[in-house]
């Protein structure tokens, strides 16, 4: 490759031709020390001759298109490059031998004559080496070249002799590549969380204001008579407005709140039953199979979101399969009309690999490990490539028709329990969405079963008789009008406190005029659980239903410790404010 060692004197440098790898034989030693040192480095070498015979390389340089020192000399090194990039290398070679004038020189070790010139190199090129098993190594080379000379400095008809040095880059690039995918998951993240704080702060906002509508609803319709003309107009109104809470509850779920508790889950079961209301729901226009697996260990999270997810990704999959789906792929429609329209639900466990988690979605990383899952898949038209990384932000669709906060809402839910999303499709073929969870006890072997049967409420221990003041505090004007009529109307007496200093400084005059308090938590001044803290030191046993448009976890307060203490979340219906207010009177008043 005309290398060269270099002898220091107290005077002079004089440079010696370094002995080529192929003579070791003859060389003892110095060659044995060369080969060594040209092995321990990272850029590959190559030597070869004008016909592209290989004669050796380094240890780097075989390892990387996948030779060994005995298979090496003599084979031909274009079989290591694609065309265009031995063209290139061709065209390096030719611009060394067409010189005129040769003052790139080698010569032989113990000759006298011209010192020998250090060789002369091209510039650096791109190629792609080809290894035996089919891999691609892209690599920055440069080329050397070198000719024999006489005794006196005269030429010889010696072939030219040619060195490659490759700088391999496929680390470079994977670094490149992780680099990339990391700063498109931090701008996402950023994104989502942004959206997210957004979300979560116009629900809170909206639940207030859908409280009031729905209580003025229950209000209007007590005061009209059974055959007014009105009634179905209210009702509309009525159910409208809880399409909107609806609509509230999943941009809490996208901003990853409206959890209200977690429990231990039979991921399976819960499958199991959004299955049958599947069947139920489109009967014989979607196969629908179903693959649970038997004796999952349990998940810990909110039901009721698990639920919403599994019937989200449900309903996602059977619209990709329905009328309009596959017009939107003209060139794959008539393939993809002659499959009966399929989804599959399963569930199971899997282990999850450092390259899985490189597709995964989520929002806190994960670690490898064993996962409990769920998937959904159908076998309709798929998603473009370039649309998937956008199915998760909220109001965006590809369907139709859609409110787009359907896959929003899973990916909140599905961060909100510390789980990740994959997702594979591909176009006229279908999508499977897979979500994954933590188990609850990796050492619990034993499923934990879930009673799935709903719970029917409590009976309302409210009477026409019903006697006490109740405070109401809570800083929407709205709120505070529809809780007060409400409770009016079921017989107790109401004082209202715009928030909750105002509500402190009435129960600091008489805490004892009160039977109950209606509390929001987030108001200004002093918050709900601020309010709530004062009071017991006052009062411990005064009944308090606290209400937010969060949930409890979300407001930062749990009411299990305290049976004098529950929480409604908003928005509410006038029917659950008196519910609860009873029972919590009752229970204070059975208490010993």
């Amino acid at each position: 490759m005309g290398e060269h060692t270099v002898t220091r004197s107290s005077s002079t440098i004089e440079t010696q031709p370094l002995p080529s790898l192929a003579n070791g034989e003859e060389q003892g030693g110095e060659v044995s020390f060369s080969r060594a040192l040209l092995d321990h480095i990272r850029e590959g070498v190559v030597r070869f001759e004008q016909d592209l015979t290989i004669r050796s390389g380094n240890r780097a340089w075989l390892t990387m298109v996948g030779l060994d020192t005995a298979s090496a000399g003599g084979r031909d090194l274009a079989e290591h490059l694609e065309t265009e990039d031995l063209e290139n290398l061709r065209a390096a070679m030719t611009a060394f031998t067409a010189r005129q004038d040769p003052v790139i020189h080698g010569g032989s070790p113990g000759t006298s004559g011209v010192a020998p010139s250090r060789p002369a190199k091209s510039p650096e090129l791109s190629l792609t080496w080809k290894a035996l098993d089919g891999r691609a190594v892209d690599s920055h080379t440069v080329v050397f070249a070198e000719r024999q000379t006489g005794g006196e400095g005269e030429e010889t008809s010696a072939p030219w002799l040619f060195s490659a040095l490759v700088h391999d880059l496929t680390v470079e690039n994977l670094a490149a590549e992780e680099r990339r995918a990391l700063k498109e998951r931090l701008s996402s993240t950023q994104k989502h969380e942004s959206l997210g704080i957004l979300a979560g702060g116009l629900a809170h906002d909206f639940n207030n204001v859908l409280t009031a509508i729905l209580g003025l609803v229950d209000v209007t319709k007590l005061q009209l008579p059974k055959d007014s003309p009105v009634a179905p107009i209210v009702q509309e109104i009525a159910n409208t407005a809880d399409y909107a809470a609806i609509l509230v509850r999943n941009l809490l779920a996208y901003a990853g709140k409206g959890r209200d508790g977690s429990e231990d889950i039979d991921l399976s079961g819960l499958t199991r039953e959004v299955a049958q209301w599947g069947v139920s729901r489109h009967k014989t226009e979607v196969e629908l199979e179903v693959s649970c697996a038997v004796g999952l260990p349990a998940m810990s999270g909110d039901p009721a979101q698990i639920r919403q997810v599994i019937t989200n990704l449900l309903l996602n999959a059977t619209e990709a399969l329905g009328p309009g789906a596959h017009d939107r792929r003209p060139e794959q429609s008539a393939s993809a009309r002659r499959r009966k329209p399929r989804v599959r639900l399963e569930t199971g466990v899997a282990y999850i690999d450092t390259a899985d988690l490189q597709r995964a979605v989520f929002r806190t990383k994960p670690r490898p490990g064993t996962y409990l899952f769920v998937e959904v898949w159908d076998n309709g038209c798929g998603i473009e490539p370039a649309l998937v990384p956008r199915i998760f932000d909220p109001f965006f669709t590809t369907k139709p028709t859609g409110r787009g906060l359907g896959l929003a809402a899973v990916q909140g839910i599905v961060n909100s329990h510390d789980g990740f999303l994959m997702v594979d499709t591909e176009e006229g073929r279908g999508t499977a969405v897979r979500v994954y969870f933590q188990m609850a006890s990796l050492d619990d072997e034993d499923s934990v079963s879930l009673e799935l049967n709903s719970i029917a409420p409590s009976p309302s221990r409210d009477s026409e008789a019903a006697r006490g003041t109740i405070l109401v505090v809570d800083d929407e004007e709205a709120v505070r009008g529809i809780a007060k009529a409400t409770l009016k109307m079921a017989g107790y007496e109401v004082d209202l406190a715009e928030d909750g200093q105002e509500g402190w400084d009435m129960l600091q005059l008489d805490a004892g005029r009160y039977s109950a308090v209606l509390l929001d938590i987030t108001m200004p001044r002093m918050t709900g659980d601020e309010l709530l803290g004062h009071l017991r030191t006052l009062r411990p046993r005064l009944p308090v239903l606290l209400s937010s448009g969060f949930s409890s976890n979300e407001a930062c307060f749990s009411t299990t410790d305290d049976p004098f203490t529950r929480f409604l979340k908003k928005p509410y219906r006038t029917r659950d404010l008196k519910r609860e207010i009873a029972d919590l009177i009752a229970v204070a008043a059975d208490a010993p």
